[in-house]
């Protein structure tokens, strides 16, 4: 579904990334993990088609990024930003019937499977509750939950969640994980940037160990997750291990 190869994103004479090549294909999902400053969320920005590659090439099921319009890429990718939300007065439920546009036509109500999908997209995240709330009456964790409903109401292969579990609580953080993965199930090719490194490993099929710019390590949960790694990218040692067969990685 989605090819990168041999990207580069330079910005005021600065590398911010180089080298970036992966790969993430429909039934994934994949964990983006590394420290702060090490270009994730401008990756996912470049993914989005919000900022263009310095170098390189990015194709969407074969078809390159920048070949396709405006409008078939709001089709094709889905993007949930970091600390996304709105600053318009709106309540809830409109703001995730916004991830509707690319599926309507100019002036013309919803339709009977727009309103499907996003009542579907707001029962998966646990926001139906809000439905009739301002986004400013939510906390942070229920902002993030109603944005992330937005993204899945749009019913793109591709969804790219930039840290969609920080401000959450353990019960959110498992149910959004755990919706994440049941959507890349249906055929689907998911994208999520983590900080949590356990939970990236109990959910992800293939994580991706960015830092500095470049990836250092990619491929299964418990070979990109080595002590080496994680010294070399996050420079701290980890106590790591498994209960119940759930792997966990702590800082020592």
């Amino acid at each position: 579904m989605l090819h990168v190869k041999d990207v580069a994103v330079d910005l005021g004479g600065k590398t911010l990334l180089s080298g970036i090549t992966f790969r993430v294909d429909r039934g994934e999902l994949v964990g983006l993990v590394g420290p702060n400053g090490s270009g994730k969320s401008t990756l996912f920005r470049m993914l989005a088609n919000l900022r263009a590659p310095s170098a390189g090439e990015i194709t969407y099921d074969g078809k390159a990024a920048a070949d396709l319009g405006a409008r078939t890429l709001s089709k094709l990718v889905s993007y949930l930003e970091q600390d996304g939300t709105s600053h318009w007065p709106l309540n809830t439920r409109t703001l995730v019937e916004l991830g509707r546009l690319p599926h309507r036509r100019m002036f013309h109500w919803l339709s009977e499977d727009d309103e499907t999908a996003v009542a579907r997209a707001m029962k998966l995240t646990d926001t139906t509750v809000f439905a009739s709330k301002t986004v400013a009456q939510l906390s942070g964790g229920e902002r993030m939950r109603i944005m992330l409903a937005r993204a899945i109401c749009a019913e793109a292969p591709l969804l790219l969640a930039d840290e969609p579990i920080a401000a959450l609580d353990p019960r959110h953080q498992l149910m959004v994980m755990s919706l994440l993965r049941r959507y890349a199930s249906q055929q689907n090719a998911v994208a999520v940037v983590l900080h949590d490194l356990s939970m990236a490993a109990r959910f992800c099929q293939k994580l991706i160990l960015i830092s500095g710019g470049t990836i250092i390590a990619q491929g299964r949960s418990d070979k990109v997750l080595s002590p080496r790694n994680i010294r070399e990218a996050y420079r701290v040692e980890v106590v790591s291990g498994k209960k119940n067969d759930i792997p966990f990685y702590l800082p020592a």
